[in-house]
């Protein structure tokens, strides 16, 4: 399993390093085209996740699904549509609050508990993306978000023998779509859904931002 996800997240760095590379050899071509094309920026984004965090067929116990959950990025807009980013996530929590003889199943295995206890499931990522995006009028424009990205998924299980800790962790893909509104010459407020898959389960991400140009 070690191994595994030691392979896994060499895969995603070097995609990420993938990704950034050909955004650089293709600059020179995206300046050829059009020299205002071409230029990086910067942004964030912040609003609620939902996940099931590898909880199901819960019985008795209160499923909390929603948290607040965002995102840094950095990314080079290579053409007036294509760009790649980078980003750092922060994809909220799950809570499970179950009482003496309560059931669930944790990632497909089947549990009921002899004591009272609180489970928490705190999931973040990083990953890259292509970004295409279309004009729908001189300050507005819709984008869709293509990627992958590296995730883990942290499990903190309290009752009233003690603490218990364990980690979930993959490389999956990521998918998103959006609208930006320019308020100025570089920034754009902007609104998205983000769907983070996560093995079986997924997040999924429902945002505002800001975001700046660079240069």
């Amino acid at each position: 399993m070690q191994t595994q996800h030691k392979t896994n997240k060499f895969k995603t760095i070097f995609g990420i390093f993938a990704i950034i590379s050909s955004s650089v050899a293709m600059a020179p071509v995206a300046l050829a085209q059009n020299d205002t094309d071409y230029h990086t920026y910067v942004g964030f984004v912040a609003g609620q996740a939902s996940q099931k965090a590898g909880f199901t067929e819960v019985k008795g116990a209160k499923h909390d699904r929603t948290d607040k959950a965002g995102y840094v990025y950095l990314g080079v807009q290579m053409h007036h549509n294509i760009g790649a980013e980078v980003f750092i996530a922060s994809l909220g929590k799950a809570k499970l609050t179950a009482k003496t003889g309560d059931s669930y199943k944790l990632n497909a295995v089947a549990e009921t508990l002899e004591n009272d206890a609180k489970l928490t499931a705190t999931t973040r990522s990083y990953g890259a993306a292509f970004r295409l995006q279309h004009g729908i009028s001189d300050k507005a424009s819709g984008f869709l978000r293509v990627g992958f990205h590296e995730w883990s998924r942290r499990y903190k299980i309290v009752d009233d023998e003690g603490t218990d800790r364990m980690k979930k962790s993959g490389t999956d893909a990521l998918l998103g779509v959006g609208m930006s509104f320019k308020v100025s010459e570089n920034t754009a407020i902007t609104a998205g859904y983000d769907h983070f898959k996560t093995g079986k389960d997924d997040v999924r991400l429902t945002s505002i931002g800001l975001q700046t140009r660079l240069r």
